[in-house]
């Protein structure tokens, strides 16, 4: 089995304004040593990660480290972080190898930084399996199970370690439950891993650290800072507010700020960020939190502006440009992102630079200049074989220009890359539904949406505010903003579906209840609610005999137990007294009597719809589909022309 690879980068929270030139040394040195390990040249990586180490003075590492100086970040974390991960990556190296008495020193070495670095573990396990010493071996990789239980790669090396043992029944709990974790996409993300170990290590020191001086204000920062690592958010809440009143600093009011963001309190997340602007205005960082707290709020402008207040601080730092960028490309502003990818290449760093060509790429496909694009992509390509936008950028282009077999294999290659990246599975997907394959693209598109639920979450707020005001119009076209994004979220496309009832305009109503069907596969009660408004729509489109079909489909196919009384007034099963005299308690009465009324209305019987979708608005809950069904049929029955104004509310 091959080692783990964890890629060097950062780990604290409190972000660094911007690298010093020693650092950028040494992340050039590192980017180079990894392009050898990743290009299978284990002996240029060995040599490499030497000159990286070489570059990372332990002793003025760990002194740093120790005294916990009141800065932006920890430096000297850092570079103890940098130099247990080069140890680990030169280990690899030397077991491609078969050095393997020098692995096993280098192993050594990283886990004596940091004991609890799971990737670590799992290659000690992985080399001591290889030589024999399998007790040994089930030692590391039990432990790193124990860290990191949806390790799936852990599990899979000790299956290989019971199945030698010929403990073959624990060897096929461990293969079954690496299968599990790879195909449920549970496979952690390495670098967040990381930071979690290394958060892990930083609390038991702070921990250590407040018990011999209790009141030294920056401990406790730092202490919430590894907690909001590890998403402890309350602990991390405690820490920073103590350390406020110790001493009132914009450290303790950024944890504060992001433990509070955790929380999902957004008012008192940008309460503390901007009280942390006013202690600390030319500090770099607090904008990298207030860009993100303004991006979830939906304030995309607001957020480029935090980015452009960072860039006016510090103007050669490209990840600033990059951040800005991102914001501007993703709000259409295609010009000006590419602006700033631009000008990141001509601050940035050797890592960089490689990927903002592909990110250029990007946007000179969005302005339409295919030729440009595809000159980015492989430009990207020949200075980084494996830069994921280089593939998908070009990709792209294969796409506009229907290339379609040379765009699968840009995006196989992207996927490599980047495993469960949601650009690249949506191009797959697209891909997939025009060459017919419509499960594979259901399959891809579904991934996406998985993997994207956090920004879908954000997207989402933008309806439900033009709902508090009753705003339907508005509302139905922030959430087709969502579908155009998320093309399988089926809780956006349901309530447009409703939506467009309440509008009374039943031909987009039925193409979106439908739809919503087909992804949720007749699951689940919101299913059947889904058919009978089908049946609704299609009586309002006079299409009588299809709305007959929609409930015998639903009676087949409908996976849940038992019809609601709804279905069988509607199939003429039950009359309306008996359909009203079984709904017994007033949440099912508003519903039936909602459909009551809408059949009722079907049959041109109004002043009888009338009736019973006065009685859902003087009893219903206000919180129900129903109740505000009722509403808007009702002031289009009573004033037939008139758009209504009332709102659905959100399932």
């Amino acid at each position: 089995m091959a080692f783990l690879l964890a890629s060097l980068s950062a780990s604290i929270v409190i972000s660094a304004a911007f690298p010093s030139v020693e650092q950028e040394k040494s992340i050039a040195l590192e980017n180079r040593a990894l392009k050898y390990l990743t290009a299978d040249q284990p002996e240029q990586a060995a040599a490499a990660f030497s000159a990286v180490i070489g570059s990372i003075n332990y002793e003025s590492a760990w002194k740093k480290y120790e005294s916990i100086v009141p800065t932006e970040h920890n430096e000297g974390l850092d570079q103890l972080f940098r130099l247990a991960e080069a140890y680990n990556c030169r280990g690899i190296a030397y077991g491609e190898l078969s050095r393997n008495k020098e692995a096993m020193t280098d192993f050594n070495h990283a886990l004596s930084l940091h004991p609890q670095f799971t990737q670590c573990l799992t290659n000690r396990g992985i080399l001591n399996s290889r030589e024999g010493r399998l007790q040994e071996a089930l030692k590391d990789l039990s432990y790193a199970i124990e860290l990191n239980p949806r390790l799936g790669d852990g599990y899979e090396a000790r299956a290989n370690v019971y199945t030698k043992l010929h403990d073959f029944r624990q060897a096929d709990r461990d293969k079954k439950a690496s299968q599990d974790r790879k195909n449920k996409r549970d496979q952690p993300n390495v670098n967040n891993h990381v930071r979690s170990d290394w958060a892990k290590f930083n609390l038991a020191r702070m921990n250590k650290l407040i018990a011999a001086k209790p009141s030294e204000s920056i401990y406790y920062c730092y202490r919430a800072d590894a907690e909001l690592t590890l998403h402890l958010s309350e602990a991390a809440l405690r820490d920073a507010e103590h350390s406020g009143r110790l001493k009132r600093s914009s450290n303790a009011f950024a944890c504060r700020a992001v433990a509070h963001e955790q929380l999902g309190d957004m008012a008192g997340a940008f309460a503390n960020v901007k009280t942390a602007l006013e202690i600390g205005p030319k500090r770099t960082g607090l904008y990298e939190i207030l860009s993100r707290l303004e991006r979830s709020a939906g304030h995309t402008q607001k957020a480029i502006e935090a980015r452009t207040a960072q860039i006016k601080i510090a103007p050669k730092n490209s990840s600033f440009y990059i951040s800005r960028a991102d914001l501007l490309y993703a709000t259409g502003q295609y010009q000006k992102a590419l602006d700033d990818f631009t000008q990141a290449l001509t601050v940035s760093n050797e890592k960089a630079i490689p990927c903002i060509y592909g990110l250029r790429g990007l946007c000179y496909l969005k302005l339409g200049k295919i030729p440009q694009a595809m000159a980015e992509a492989n430009k990207t390509l020949k200075l980084e074989p494996n830069c994921h936008s280089g593939y998908l950028c070009r990709g792209l282009c294969y796409k506009k220009l229907g290339e379609l077999e040379k765009a699968t294999k840009d995006f196989e290659q992207a996927s490599k890359i980047s495993p469960g990246e949601t650009d690249t599975l949506r191009a797959q997907g697209e891909i997939a539904a025009i060459a017919g394959d419509f499960e594979q693209s259901i399959q891809d598109l579904q991934n996406a949406r998985e993997i994207d639920d956090q920004s879908r979450t954000a997207a989402i707020t933008k309806p439900k505010s033009a709902l508090s005001k009753r705003d339907f119009q508005k509302a139905i076209s922030d959430y087709t903003t969502v579908i155009n994004v998320d093309t399988l979220n089926k809780d956006a496309i349901f309530n447009r579906g409703i939506l467009y009832l309440c509008v009374n305009n039943p031909k987009d109503a039925l193409d979106d209840l439908k739809r919503f069907l087909k992804i949720a596969n007749w699951q689940g009660q919101s299913s059947i609610h889904a058919a009978l408004l089908c049946n609704i729509a299609y009586r309002k489109l006079s299409r009588d005999n299809e709305a007959r079909l929609i409930l015998q489909e639903c009676k087949t196919k409908a996976k849940t137990e038992g019809l609601p009384i709804e279905f069988y007034y509607l199939a003429g099963e039950m009359s309306a007294k008996d359909a009203l005299g079984n709904a017994t308690d007033n949440n099912s009465a508003t519903v039936v009597r909602c459909f009551v009324a809408m059949d009722y209305e079907c049959k041109g019987m109004r002043q009888k719809a009338m009736d019973q979708y006065r009685w859902v608005i003087d009893n219903g809950e206000k919180n129900m589909d129903e109740y505000s069904l009722a509403l808007s049929s009702m002031q289009r029955l009573k004033e037939p022309g008139k758009q209504p104004t009332s709102a659905i509310n959100p399932r």
